[in-house]
């Protein structure tokens, strides 16, 4: 959202964006031509979330983001807060009950081709759905904990499967997959799963 000044309301002005606080003059056009109302809704296109959630190292995520609106060659002053554009990342499965994991056996992890700069993601178990340990393997005494520290993000569509479900027998275990250098970053969380042994 912005205000102006001096610019007819009928105008049309242009938004750029810079992921390293504006000191690369804004290389990233959002729009060449919107009215100057004040407000602009930018839904991301999939092929531009890469180039907007790097930073200068490609391995790392912008927070530096700013914003620049633009009228006949005229800019607005620099804001003073950057902002950061965080990638997408979706879990596919498991996300409910329709296979249960087996202790002793491989569970397969699956999740979308992420938006954005993620190369390599964490994934973590819970045997409460709500508790997110670092111990590595899970326990039930730590109440879950890290499956694989860094995974090739490409690796998602086909499924992971290299990790052989540990003693942790729950019925509310959830999978969480993230960034593996930024745990903000994660995927929306599934429904409850079970962990059980198999006696047969």
């Amino acid at each position: 959202m912005w205000h102006s000044v001096g610019v007819p309301p009928a105008a049309n002005v242009a938004i750029d964006l810079d992921t390293n606080s504006g000191l690369d003059n804004y290389p990233i056009q959002i729009i060449d031509a919107t009215p100057n109302d004040g407000e602009y809704i930018w839904v991301i296109p999939p092929a531009k979330y890469v180039e907007v959630t790097s930073s200068l190292d490609p391995t790392s995520l912008s927070d530096k983001c700013k914003i620049r609106i633009r009228y006949s060659g005229i800019s607005n002053a620099a804001p003073p807060t950057t902002f950061k554009i965080r990638p997408s990342l979706t879990l596919v499965a498991p996300i409910d009950n329709s296979v249960p994991a087996e202790v002793g056996s491989p569970i397969t992890i699956k999740w979308d081709l992420p938006l954005g700069n993620v190369p390599f993601v964490k994934i973590r178990i819970s045997t409460d759905g709500t508790t997110w340990p670092d111990a590595n393997p899970p326990t039930s005494a730590a109440k879950g904990g890290i499956i694989a520290s860094s995974v090739d993000s490409t690796q998602g569509p086909t499924g992971y499967s290299a990790w052989n479900v540990t003693d942790i027998m729950t019925n509310t275990a959830k999978v969480r997959i993230e960034k593996s250098n930024d745990p903000s970053i994660t995927a929306p969380l599934g429904g409850f799963f079970l962990c059980q042994r198999n006696y047969y």
